[in-house]
C-alpha cells in the first residue's frame, strides 16, 4: 500500500506514518506500513493482506484512507468485519483506539489523528453533538467451555461429599447394631437368713 500525503490543508501528525498492526491471528506480532489509499483483506492471493483462515472470505474487506479519515468496509463477506467486537454493516470511520477483527485476526491502524466528531445541524444555531465511546478492549473473556468445566467440577465435588456422608452414616449405624449387648443377669437379694 502506498501512502499519499493529505490534500487541501489536511494534515497528519508530522513524521507519522500509517501502520497496520496485527494483534492476533496467523500474522500476530507483525506490523506493516500503509503506503497507498486502500488495502484489501481476504483469502484470495491478489489481496494486499492475504489471510489463510477458513472464516475469511476470498475478498473480505477494504481499508481506505479518505483525507484524514481511515475507513474500513465489509465487502459483503460471509462472517463480517468486527470493529471493537461489533459487526459493521457497510463502512465504518475508524478511531485511533479501535480494533478490527477479520476471521481470527485482529488489527489496529496507528499513525492517524481522530476524525472530527462534532457536526453542526443546518437548521440553526443548535449544535448536534456526536461523541465517541470506546468499546471494551480485547480482554480475554471466560469462555462457555471454561464455565461448564467449573460447573461440572463443582457438581462432582458435591456428589462425592454426599456419597461420603452416606457411607459414614451407614457404617456407624451397622456397627452399633452388630455390637454385642450385655445380657442382663437377675439380681437376687436375700432378705432373710436361711436356716
Amino acid at each position: 500500500m502506498n501512502y499519499l500525503p493529505p490534500s487541501e490543508g489536511e494534515t497528519l501528525k508530522s513524521g507519522s506514518q500509517l501502520r497496520l498492526e496485527v494483534h492476533a491471528g496467523p500474522l500476530a506480532g507483525k506490523g506493516f506500513p500503509i503506503l497507498s489509499d486502500s488495502l484489501t483483506f481476504g483469502r484470495a492471493p491478489d489481496n494486499d493482506v492475504v489471510l489463510e483462515d477458513a472464516q475469511v472470505s476470498r475478498y473480505h474487506a477494504v481499508l481506505q484512507r479518505q483525507g484524514t479519515e481511515i475507513i474500513i468496509q465489509d465487502l459483503e463477506s460471509t462472517n463480517g468485519v468486527l470493529v471493537n467486537g461489533e459487526r459493521i454493516s457497510d463502512q465504518h470511520v475508524l478511531q485511533p483506539t479501535e480494533t478490527i477483527a477479520i476471521g481470527t485476526s485482529v488489527f489496529s491502524v496507528t499513525g492517524f489523528p481522530a476524525p472530527s466528531t462534532v457536526s453542526m445541524s443546518a437548521q440553526g444555531p443548535e449544535a448536534e453533538w456526536s461523541t465517541y465511546q470506546s468499546s471494551p478492549s480485547l480482554i480475554p473473556q471466560t469462555t462457555q467451555g471454561s464455565s461448564n468445566w467449573l460447573l461440572w467440577g463443582g457438581l462432582l465435588l458435591l456428589i462425592l461429599l454426599i456419597v461420603t456422608i452416606t457411607g459414614i452414616s451407614i457404617f456407624l449405624f451397622r456397627s452399633n447394631q452388630n455390637a454385642p449387648t450385655e445380657t442382663a443377669l437377675p439380681n437376687v437379694v436375700i432378705s432373710s437368713p436361711v436356716t
